[in-house]
């Protein structure tokens, strides 16, 4: 230069701050869409407009089959099985009376099946008559859990022409869990839509309140089939399973758009397989999709052991203490009432 030159280090300072906000904010935006999962209880909740009414830790599912895989039913005092309690003393805290339960995922493999016999298990073990319907037609995983397959069951219900109470009396088998016994789902039908939302199956769940105190229903997920849906007519409400580490967010809140769509009553969302190490962000692993229902792949019913192979898995009892009980406390009360028994509740 013909003049000395003194570079304006303040403009420069001022220009590497802007550029490194926006090429922050692009680095944040571009990870935010390609890691679309849920990153926190709070986010879900948010965007799903529905309570966390429990988080359940990631643990092995024990070997075995029926009710000695269940949890709650074969260490009922463990740490472990704590989750599960809290997802019952926080349904018991509704409004309403929910005595008539569907459960139910947003995709395949998401943990339902195993979380609804757990919870069967809980309020057998609180004294309720406890009735499990596997009502996922397609692809039974209660079922199979309880090595119930090629039994009759809730389709020899709906097609016959038997009255539903002599059928269901000879039908419903026991579950190995006192109090607790399970309805399978017999032969797959053609169009198990139009069979759930028969005038038969209306009469099953007027049958089976008289009979027990309390009927948990395995639907298939819910972008899966409109099963779900369409038995949510009968029931006091939805229980919606997610694994956020497995999930794609966009199809979930798609999944309650359509929910919400048709008014069903969600009760609230289970978050299911938490890693306890992972408790802020509780995501360090990638994702996938296995197979799918309906236009995601093909739904072959003799591969279907939803909830015999999920994993739920645990490390120890602090890192569950920190999942169950500081990431739940905003949103399940501290404690509960002792579970009544319908009739008792009704003649006060």
């Amino acid at each position: 230069p013909r003049r000395p030159f003194s570079p304006n280090f303040f403009r420069i300072m001022i220009f590497s701050i802007i550029a490194g906000l926006v090429i922050g904010a692009i680095a944040v935006y571009t990870l935010d869409v390609l890691d679309d999962r849920f990153r926190s209880p709070e986010e879900l909740q948010m965007q799903l407009r529905a309570n966390v009414l429990s988080m359940i830790p990631k643990h092995e599912i024990r070997d075995g089959v029926g009710a000695r895989t269940l949890q709650v039913h074969v260490a009922p005092k463990a740490v472990e099985s704590e989750p599960f309690r809290t997802l019952r003393t926080t349904l018991a805290f509704s409004e309403e009376e929910v005595s008539r339960i569907v459960v139910t995922s947003s995709e395949p493999s998401d943990g339902k099946t195993t979380v609804l016999s757990n919870l069967g298990v809980s309020y057998a073990q609180a004294g309720r008559r406890t009735l499990l319907i596997d009502a996922d037609l397609r692809k039974p995983g209660l079922s199979n859990l309880f090595q119930m397959r090629r039994m009759e069951g809730l389709s020899n219900v709906l097609q016959g022409d038997q009255p539903v109470g002599d059928m269901m009396s000879e039908l419903v088998q026991p579950s190995g869990v006192d109090n607790m016994d399970v309805l399978p789902c017999g032969p797959r039908p053609s169009d198990p839509a139009v069979l759930v939302g028969s005038h038969r199956f209306e009469e099953l769940i007027a049958w089976a309140e008289t009979a027990y105190d309390q009927l948990l229903i395995d639907s298939p997920p819910i972008l899966a089939a409109s099963d779900a849906s369409i038995m949510c007519r009968q029931v006091d409400g939805m229980i919606v399973v997610i694994q956020p580490q497995k999930n794609n967010r966009r199809r979930v809140v798609r999944a309650f758009a359509g929910i919400a769509a048709i008014r069903t009553k969600i009760l609230g969302i289970v978050v299911n397989a938490v890693d306890p190490r992972e408790e802020k962000g509780y995501y360090g692993y990638g994702y996938g999709y296995g197979y799918g229902y309906g236009d995601q792949g093909a739904y072959d019913e003799d591969d279907g052991n939803e909830g015999v192979n999920e994993t739920i898995n645990l490390t120890s009892s602090e890192q569950l203490g920190a999942v169950t009980a500081d990431s739940v406390a905003a949103s399940n009360p501290p404690a509960a009432p002792p579970l009544e028994n319908p009739e008792t509740r009704r003649a006060a």
